[in-house]
């Protein structure tokens, strides 16, 4: 599934992975446009 968010400078990122509305992930950026970022979400290790 792609999904599509922002970065906190209001960029768009769209990436494979999981989510919801309102979730804040990590993404690693793989490619990017003039105008987009195209990544795919990492997991986070748990402490």
């Amino acid at each position: 599934m792609v999904l599509r968010g922002r970065t906190r400078r209001n960029t768009t990122v769209n990436f494979h992975g999981g989510g919801e509305p309102g979730d804040l992930v990590d993404v690693r950026i793989d490619d990017a446009t003039s105008t987009t970022l195209r990544g795919t979400r990492v997991a986070v290790p748990v402490a």
